[in-house]
Protein backbone atom coordinates (compact mmCIF):
# COMPACT_ATOMS: atom_id res chain seq x y z
CA UNK A 1 0.00 0.00 0.00
CA UNK A 2 0.98 3.29 -1.03
CA UNK A 3 -0.42 5.39 1.83
CA UNK A 4 2.28 6.94 3.55
CA UNK A 5 3.57 8.45 0.29
CA UNK A 6 -0.21 9.30 -0.76
CA UNK A 7 -0.82 11.22 2.71
CA UNK A 8 2.67 13.09 2.01
CA UNK A 9 1.21 13.73 -1.19
CA UNK A 10 -1.89 15.00 -0.45
CA UNK A 11 -0.33 17.12 3.07
CA UNK A 12 1.78 18.99 0.66
CA UNK A 13 -0.97 19.58 -1.49
CA UNK A 14 -3.00 21.13 1.44
CA UNK A 15 0.13 22.79 3.13
CA UNK A 16 0.37 25.01 -0.77
CA UNK A 17 -3.23 25.79 -0.81
CA UNK A 18 -4.32 29.43 -0.65
CA UNK A 19 -7.01 30.46 2.22
CA UNK A 20 -10.06 29.44 0.62
CA UNK A 21 -8.83 27.40 -2.43
CA UNK A 22 -9.80 24.08 -2.94
CA UNK A 23 -7.61 21.16 -3.05
CA UNK A 24 -8.99 18.13 -5.10
CA UNK A 25 -7.41 14.56 -4.41
CA UNK A 26 -7.55 11.56 -6.69
CA UNK A 27 -6.10 8.31 -7.18
CA UNK A 28 -5.92 5.43 -9.78
CA UNK A 29 -5.95 3.08 -6.65
CA UNK A 30 -9.35 0.58 -5.46
CA UNK A 31 -7.04 0.51 -2.47
CA UNK A 32 -9.48 2.40 0.61
CA UNK A 33 -5.70 2.93 2.54
CA UNK A 34 -4.98 5.21 -0.49
CA UNK A 35 -8.08 6.10 -0.64
CA UNK A 36 -10.84 7.30 2.11
CA UNK A 37 -7.49 6.33 4.71
CA UNK A 38 -5.51 9.40 3.00
CA UNK A 39 -8.59 11.66 3.40
CA UNK A 40 -9.48 10.95 6.68
CA UNK A 41 -6.03 11.44 8.19
CA UNK A 42 -5.93 14.71 6.26
CA UNK A 43 -8.71 15.70 7.88
CA UNK A 44 -7.87 15.03 11.10
CA UNK A 45 -5.48 18.65 10.92
CA UNK A 46 -8.16 21.11 12.84
CA UNK A 47 -7.46 23.52 9.57
CA UNK A 48 -8.69 21.23 6.59
CA UNK A 49 -12.54 21.50 6.29
CA UNK A 50 -14.49 18.70 4.19
CA UNK A 51 -17.17 20.56 1.59
CA UNK A 52 -19.72 18.85 0.07
CA UNK A 53 -19.48 18.81 -3.73
CA UNK A 54 -22.11 17.47 -5.84
CA UNK A 55 -20.74 17.22 -9.38
CA UNK A 56 -23.13 18.43 -11.81
CA UNK A 57 -25.93 16.70 -9.78
CA UNK A 58 -24.68 13.22 -11.59
CA UNK A 59 -25.65 9.72 -10.69
CA UNK A 60 -21.90 8.09 -11.74
CA UNK A 61 -20.48 8.84 -8.26
CA UNK A 62 -21.05 7.13 -5.04
CA UNK A 63 -19.70 7.73 -1.37
CA UNK A 64 -16.22 6.22 -0.54
CA UNK A 65 -16.15 3.89 2.44
CA UNK A 66 -16.36 4.49 5.98
CA UNK A 67 -14.28 1.67 7.58
CA UNK A 68 -11.50 -0.90 6.13
CA UNK A 69 -8.87 -3.09 7.49
CA UNK A 70 -5.38 -2.00 7.90
CA UNK A 71 -3.67 -5.34 8.22
CA UNK A 72 -0.92 -4.05 10.50
CA UNK A 73 0.58 -0.49 12.00
CA UNK A 74 4.00 -1.62 10.02
CA UNK A 75 1.84 -2.48 6.85
CA UNK A 76 3.98 -0.45 4.40
CA UNK A 77 7.05 -1.81 5.74
CA UNK A 78 5.99 -5.44 5.49
CA UNK A 79 4.09 -5.03 2.55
Amino acid sequence: ALHKLQLGLLRRGFECLEVGGTLVYSTCSLNPLENEAVVQALLADPSAELLCWDPLNSDCFQEGLTTWKVPDEHFEENG
